[in-house]
């Protein structure tokens, strides 16, 4: 089973997300509203969501797993400087969003984390 972690500030949006997923079939251990502290997690995780909105991209070259990154601007608004340093796979999903959007995107960035393992 695919775990993922959620960086979130708003609790009905992870509550949200969390529900969505577990229900088709992944694993939401953690949520949490710092990456801070998600980069403190003793436990592998598949994915990561990240809510742009709100959070310091700062540590965000410290991520070495896939990302989503949930914002409510365009990608061409996004600092595009800070992301395109990552080594990770990653990919965005504009607010609000569909459950279908939710999972299209996550069963495709797990898709391609898989074929590039």
């Amino acid at each position: 089973m695919k775990k993922i972690v959620l960086v979130v500030d708003n609790v009905i949006i992870a509550m949200v997300i969390k529900k969505n997923l577990e229900s088709n079939g992944y694993l939401v251990p953690f949520i949490t509203n710092t990456l801070k502290e998600m980069l403190e997690v003793d436990y592998e995780m598949d994915l990561v969501i990240i809510d742009m909105d709100f959070i310091s991209m700062d540590q965000i070259e410290e991520v070495q797993i896939p990302i989503i990154f949930l914002t409510s601007q365009s990608e061409c608004e996004i600092g595009q400087d800070e992301i395109s340093t990552l080594q990770v796979t990653y990919d965005f999903l504009c607010k609000p969003f569909t459950e279908e959007e939710l999972l299209e995107k996550t069963n495709h960035i797990l898709q391609v984390k898989t074929n590039n393992s």
